[in-house]
């Protein structure tokens, strides 16, 4: 309660409740020493009252006569402060007793000490001794007591009470106006500053600092505040700043980019591109050569785009390799080309940190928006799925979402093989089909080979292009469950057909590069290694360059794992990475596919035939298979084999046919 009041109303409490202590204790005061006074005048009254009566109260002793008694009664009865006088013989025997008509009796029935008066609250009491003679002889003949009432004795006291009751309460009130003008006085500094403290406005990050001409306790308080103050400014603006900015390449992050880009999508006129852009290669520099390593790649990409696009456009990075650039007032054709400039920027960075080298690509999604066409989820949506759209389509690509019907007609046909697949994946209407390519031995044979590919038929019986759903399943994250799918597939028709599996030499299966990294597959693949009963060394997993390289380190367990058991594994399109033969070490393959695209022009193209014949003596030093794709020719054919090249795959050798075909 008390600390709920405020400095000037304890104060004032503190002044009325001084004033008032005081004032009683003046009042005790005056009263006791009033009491003491009265008990001073009745003790002198009463030695002389009996000086005066010593004569006369022994001739009552001498003569106790009525007529002795009448007469001392009426020269008593004009002393008024005597209320009881008794007189006693030598023997202490009651004489004569006087008692006043509206007293009451005080004295005791003997007489007592007369060395000091007995005071009580009423009554003074004292006894005093009748003798004659001379001083060395004299002869006690009795004692005579008086009773003066101490009330009957004036001294003022009622003057002064009155007095102090007149004067408390203007000294109370005096009092308080002092109190209250020295409350103001010393709470003043306290109510400005307080006014100036409830003035700040934290979330505008806007404080006042606090002004006083004292030189006291209260400059060092307000300079204590200013100090406080000082730091709070300092400590709201980094915090401001971090709240808004990426701490490692000082950019927007998200929130500060979400504050960038509301006001863009409400009202207003003209187009804005929005672009995100992702590196290529970005898990694998930080996969092989650490994370400090990456940091300082992302470091170098953001000030390439700091240079690239200034102020007023808005750069962000949102999470791990995203950044996003908001260019504001730009229309498709200056998007797309600004965005092509930098990732050839980008592309002409090669990335060195101690003894790694990375030539780095991007690639970006482009999404041109005017204002109340999209909100912000649907704005990222859409970005997002232009630079899925660019990735496909290999490294250093961009995508331009357009909302115009082939672009719809596209996405309604990719959510169409999206559901054709989960019905094919839950045995519903649609449905795959293992299909199998020949991989023919081109120096000496080695039995019977193939590729395993898949195929949709949608609920029709269609058969859907591979090149619709498969970039489908990668946009709906389904490629893990369908490469589970064509392994358990596969496994089941060689237990049912064990003599095709006795002449078989080897097949290949394709795992997609989600699939490597997914938890899921690889607990149901150990499960499988355990619990199949199959020979793992006719069975080859392929592995694309772009998938392995980019989870290196699961590439290389996974890998591990399989050669453990048998399997060998071939790495896939080898050749379109840009660090193919960096990494060719680090991961231990038994076969190498040359990519299709060295294949079609090695014949006009004499870098494509060096090339090819390069990888191939490359993998002889490492004791690895090499595998043509794309063979469509015979002068093609022929030049592999002058090369030395193990096996051939396309449509020359043999073109893909539904597997039942093979076992029957």
């Amino acid at each position: 309660m008390w600390q709920r009041l405020s400095i000037r109303t304890q104060l004032l409490l503190l002044v009325g409740l001084l004033l008032t202590l005081v004032t009683l204790l003046v009042l005790g005061l005056t009263y006791a020493l009033d009491v003491r006074d009265r008990q001073a005048m009745a003790v002198e009254q009463a030695t002389t009252l009996h000086r005066a009566l010593r004569q006369d109260l022994i001739k009552v002793l001498l003569d106790s006569s009525v007529d002795q008694h009448a007469n001392m009664s009426f020269r008593l009865a004009g002393f008024q402060p005597l209320d009881e006088l008794m007189l006693f013989d030598r023997t202490d025997q009651p004489v004569y007793r006087y008692l006043r008509e509206d007293a009451n009796s005080v004295l005791p029935a003997h007489p007592f000490a007369a060395a000091a008066p007995r005071i009580s609250r009423t009554h003074l009491s004292l006894c005093e001794a009748l003798d004659i003679g001379h001083l060395n002889q004299a002869a006690r003949l009795g004692t005579a007591c008086y009773a003066l009432d101490l009330a009957r004795y004036h001294t003022g006291l009622r003057q002064r009470i009155l007095t102090l009751l007149v004067l408390y309460p203007a000294a109370l009130l005096l009092g308080l106006l002092l109190a209250l003008w020295v409350g103001g006085f010393y709470t003043r500094p306290f109510i400005d500053l307080a006014r100036t403290m409830r003035s700040n406005d934290p979330r505008a990050n806007r404080f006042t600092t606090a002004q006083t001409v004292a030189r006291n306790e209260v400059a060092e308080l307000y300079a204590g505040y200013n100090t406080m103050i000082g730091q709070i400014t300092r400590s709201t603006e980094e915090l401001r700043y971090l709240s808004y900015h990426d701490t490692l390449t000082g950019l927007l992050n998200r929130y500060g980019f979400n504050q960038a880009l509301e006001p863009l999508l409400g009202e207003g006129e003209g187009e804005h591109a929005l672009v995100q852009i992702d590196l290529d290669l970005f898990k694998l520099v930080n996969d092989s050569a650490g994370q400090l390593a990456g940091d300082h790649l992302l470091k170098q990409v953001a000030q390439l785009c700091r240079d690239h696009w200034p102020a007023p456009n808005v750069l962000a990075r949102i999470g791990g390799d995203e950044f996003f650039a908001l260019l504001p007032n730009c229309d498709e054709t200056r998007a797309r080309q600004d965005t092509r400039r930098l990732l050839d920027r980008i592309g002409e960075l090669r990335f060195r940190w101690e003894a790694f080298a990375f030539d780095m690509t991007a690639s970006a999604g482009v999404v041109v928006f005017q204002p109340l066409e999209y909100n912000r989820d649907g704005l990222m949506t859409v970005v997002n799925s232009a630079l899925k759209q660019a990735r496909l389509r290999g490294h250093n690509q961009i995508d331009c979402h357009r909302a115009d019907t082939e672009r719809q007609r596209r996405e309604s046909a990719e959510r169409l093989a999206a559901s054709a697949i989960k019905e094919a994946l839950r045995q519903g209407p649609a449905r795959f089909e293992l299909f199998a390519q020949p991989i023919v031995p081109l120096t000496e044979p080695t039995g019977n080979n193939y590729e395993i590919l898949l195929r949709l038929r949608s609920s029709t019986g269609e058969l859907m292009s591979p090149g619709l759903f498969l970039p489908a399943a990668e946009q709906y994250q389904l490629m893990s469950a369908i490469d589970q799918y064509v392994f358990a597939a596969f496994f089941a028709a060689m237990e049912q057909h064990p003599a095709h599996l006795e002449a078989l030499g080897f097949a290949s299966i394709n795992l997609s590069g989600s699939t490597l990294t997914h938890p899921d597959f690889q607990a149901w693949f150990g499960d499988l290694l355990a619990q199949q009963d199959f020979p793992w060394h006719k069975l080859v997993v392929e592995v694309t360059e772009t998938s392995a390289i980019g989870n290196l380190p699961q590439a290389s367990d996974f890998i591990a794992r399989c050669r453990a058991a048998g399997i060998k594994v071939a790495l896939d399109d080898f050749g379109t990475g840009l660090s193919s033969f960096e990494y060719l070490k680090s991961l231990p393959f038994d076969r190498i596919k040359i990519d299709g695209s060295f294949i079609r022009d090695m014949l006009t193209d004499p870098v494509d035939h060096e090339t090819v014949r390069y990888i191939h003596q490359i993998a002889r030093l490492r004791q690895q298979r090499t595998i043509a794709e794309f063979v469509e020719t015979e002068e093609q054919l022929a030049a592999l084999r002058a090369i030395g090249i193990d096996y051939g795959q396309g449509y020359l050798l043999g073109r893909p046919q539904p597997l039942v075909e093979q076992l029957t």
